[in-house]
């Protein structure tokens, strides 16, 4: 891989910062990340680091703490205990899991409620049918009645 990102914690930074960092960049993976989201022991929390030659050089940071990739042209930065990604040339917030799944969720109900409408317009549809052929069948029994009328009063 030419990226990896550790989701780190008290428990795993010697190893994350030792053995994986070293095996990594044996590895030749571009670039390594870490982020501790509880802050527990990373300070800054989000940390980058970028293959030069055979070692890792820390990634500098932004105003703001985020560390501009360059394997995948992407800004990560931490906002509150989430990393987030951003497409580094427009600047676009690139979707979570959960807003995925929240867009998914609310695309569904918008298919479910289009059906219901449908569903409640054909219903709608088919009562007026049937009341308009009751009305055409009532107009044919005042026809018929009132032809029987005008036919009784002609004797």
């Amino acid at each position: 891989p030419c990226l990896v990102i550790e989701i780190s914690s008290r428990s795993t930074r010697r190893e994350d910062l030792g053995k994986k960092k070293f095996k990594y960049a044996e590895l030749g993976v571009e670039e390594y990340i870490l982020f501790d989201p509880l802050s527990e022991y990373l300070k800054p929390p989000l940390q980058g680091f970028r293959l030069e030659g055979d070692a890792y050089v820390p990634i500098q940071p932004d105003a703001q703490g985020g560390l501009l990739l360059t394997t995948l042209n992407l800004r990560l930065l931490r906002e509150q205990r989430m990393l987030s990604m951003f497409d580094a040339a427009t600047g676009e917030r690139l979707l979570r899991p959960d807003d995925v799944a929240e867009a998914h969720r609310a695309e569904a109900a918008a298919r479910r409620a289009a059906e219901t409408a449908r569903r409640e317009e054909a219903a709608a549809r088919r009562a007026a049918e049937a009341r308009a052929s009751t009305l055409e069948a009532e107009l044919a029994q005042l026809r018929a009645e009132l032809q029987r009328l005008r036919g009784s009063e002609d004797v």
